[in-house]
């Protein structure tokens, strides 16, 4: 892959797969999946403070 068209891949860490395929899914599919995967951790934590789904 030619990185002058892609200059973010040499910000990636080292072993993560630029060209993974990906299923094809919804955004709300992907989040339903998530909430009830990891439902018991934070959904996100935004300038220290942590949010959740309760």
């Amino acid at each position: 892959m030619n990185d002058q068209i892609h200059p973010w891949i040499e910000n990636y860490a080292p072993g993560v797969d630029w060209a993974l395929d990906l299923e094809p899914g919804s955004v709300f599919s992907m989040l339903d999946e998530t909430a009830v995967s990891y439902g018991d951790r934070p959904a996100f934590d935004f300038l220290g403070k942590k949010y959740n789904s309760l």
